[in-house]
């Protein structure tokens, strides 16, 4: 850059004349090019920073509900990545960046002023790649926490069904064999000649249990005719008892 003032020849990316302190300076025709190559670094570092990836809380419950969202938070935080700021993706600025650098690198190598911005941009795209590791190892552990969280909810569900399956299961054969106990007893009481107690304990039983105790205890339909007072028919089926107890 030459100095319009003092004529000094300058770093191409300085602002300010080295010698006598003077601004702006003019930039030859040759240097145009290495100007617009520095003010594409230079934006591309700043989009870069700008795409600073989300932080440790939200990149965890992003891993956490990309799963049970059939990844929409997923699809969320990428549209985010590559719509949420001026034009271009992580992925897009960092392979211009890294294009930029390599043709700084190789043609402006020598300035100082270049080298000063080689070195700030490498720095930058460095810090970025370790805030997108970061930020995918949150993911990653908000997708263990889903999977931690799935097992055991799974794992407490089925046991909570087992132990109320259990406990249903022992309360039927309890209620089963008091229904035969009443059962039973009905019966008995009916052999005895204890009419009113045959009919207290045909009563107690529940109305749904009446049907599958006249397969197993026939004559207890005999005490089902005396409840409703079908005496005549009750004497006739008592008559067809061959039970020698009875």
């Amino acid at each position: 850059m030459k100095c319009p003032k003092c004529r000094a020849t300058n770093p191409i990316l300085a602002k300010v004349c080295e010698s006598c302190g003077h601004s702006p300076l003019e930039a030859d025709p040759s240097e145009q090019a290495a100007v617009a190559l520095a003010a594409r670094i230079n934006d591309n570092v700043a989009l870069l920073h700008a795409r600073t990836p989300s932080g440790r809380l939200s990149s965890m419950a992003v891993g956490f509900f990309i799963i049970p969202t059939l990844g929409i938070a997923w699809g969320i935080s990428k549209a985010l990545g590559v719509f949420g700021g001026p034009g271009k993706s992580s992925a897009k600025i960092n392979l211009e960046l890294g294009s930029d650098l390599r043709s700084a690198e190789t043609a402006y190598a020598s300035d100082p002023s270049f080298c000063d911005l080689i070195a700030q941009a490498r720095r930058g795209m460095t810090a970025h790649s370790a805030s997108m590791r970061q930020s995918q190892a949150h993911r990653f552990t908000g997708l263990i926490a889903f999977f931690v969280v799935a097992l055991l909810v799974i794992g407490v569900t089925a046991s909570s069904a087992y132990r109320q399956k259990h406990k249903r299961d022992a309360e039927s054969v309890v209620a089963t064999q008091k229904e035969e106990d009443g059962a039973n007893k009905a019966i008995a009481s009916l052999y005895k000649g204890d009419i009113s107690d045959a009919v207290a304990c045909l009563s107690s039983l529940p109305a749904t249990s009446i049907e599958r105790l006249r397969t197993t205890h026939p004559d207890i339909t005999i005490v089902e005719m005396i409840a409703v007072n079908r005496l005549e028919l009750a004497l006739e089926k008592a008559g067809q008892i061959t039970n020698p107890e009875s």
